[in-house]
């Protein structure tokens, strides 16, 4: 199992730059890369979606791709002196403007340096493109290594929830012999409540008070709750995309629930299925999250 959300990073040296490729990602139904990266880059995000179909079946990926001189570069090359302090003031001019402190430290001015150095000559993404593709590969094998890591934790959670959902229906099942009983008692009574000149015993109104029972029996729902269960069971050992099995299974629980509910007329198995559905929407949030 694999979760939707996750982190990766990776970075790679190429003629003098480093460049840094970070990835994250969110669930999401399908799969969307949204890429930021140097604008004369036109192509890249083709690359990414490519390489990302390669490894992931949902989840939106948010991905930042960075090239800077690599530090000993920085500190040997040539800068723009009157372009750094340019920029500093900008940087200064724009913290006042949105009420920030702003402080220009040393870390500020280096990674200013670093940017302005940059600026109209990083290399084509023709000359770099195997580098790319290598570094954003990296990114997100990182980030599909954090998404497994977590899909475990998710299926733990999982199979503690479906084992608690299993022990509630055990409880709902062995209630469900007292159900037929009361709803017959329930009514003969309202029957005799009513003052109506029947007779208990007449043959015609044990017929339709059988038909009354028969509709509040619940031993269908309990059988296609096993059933489900079990199918679960089976989708957490699967591989692949199995979300969308599981939201779907999800739905099927749901509705059979709810039909014990309002079929049993019986208050223990009424505050069961309350504690059943409540658990099953605590699945149903860690569900959204599966790839």
């Amino acid at each position: 199992m694999q979760s939707m959300t996750g982190y990766g990073r990776a970075t790679a040296d190429f003629g003098g730059y480093a460049i840094v490729v970070e990835v994250s990602s969110v669930n999401r139904k399908n799969l969307e890369v949204m890429l930021s990266a140097p604008k004369d880059w036109f192509g890249l995000d083709r690359i990414a979606n490519e390489l990302a179909k390669e490894r992931f079946d949902r989840g939106r990926l948010q991905m930042l791709i960075k090239i800077e001189k690599s530090e000993e570069e920085a500190a040997n090359a040539p800068w723009d002196e009157a372009g750094v302090i340019e920029k500093v003031e900008a940087f200064q001019r724009l913290c006042r403007k949105i009420g920030i402190s702003g402080q220009v430290t040393e870390e500020v001015v280096i990674n200013i340096i670093r940017v302005n150095g940059t600026e109209g000559q990083i290399p084509s993404l023709q000359d770099c493109e195997d580098t790319l593709r290598k570094v954003i590969s990296e990114a997100f094998d990182a980030l599909k290594d954090m998404r497994n890591r977590e899909g475990s934790s998710l299926l733990e959670d999982l199979q503690a929830r479906l084992s608690t959902l299993n022990q509630l229906t055990e409880k709902i099942e062995s209630l469900a012999p007292e159900v037929a009983p009361n709803q017959r008692q329930a009514l003969l009574d309202r029957l005799q409540q009513a003052q109506l000149d029947l007779d208990p015993e007449d043959e015609r109104v044990l017929k339709e008070i059988a038909l009354f029972v028969d509709r509040s029996d619940i031993s269908e729902e309990l059988t296609r709750l096993k059933s489900h269960f079990d199918q679960m069971a089976i989708i957490f050992k699967s591989d692949g995309a199995i979300g969308r099995k599981m939201d779907f299974m999800v739905q099927e629980i749901f509705r059979e629930f709810n039909t014990i509910g309002s079929k049993a007329n019986h208050l223990e198995i009424s505050q069961l299925v309350i504690e059943a559905k409540n658990e099953l929407e605590r699945f149903r949030e860690q569900v959204q999250n599966v790839n």
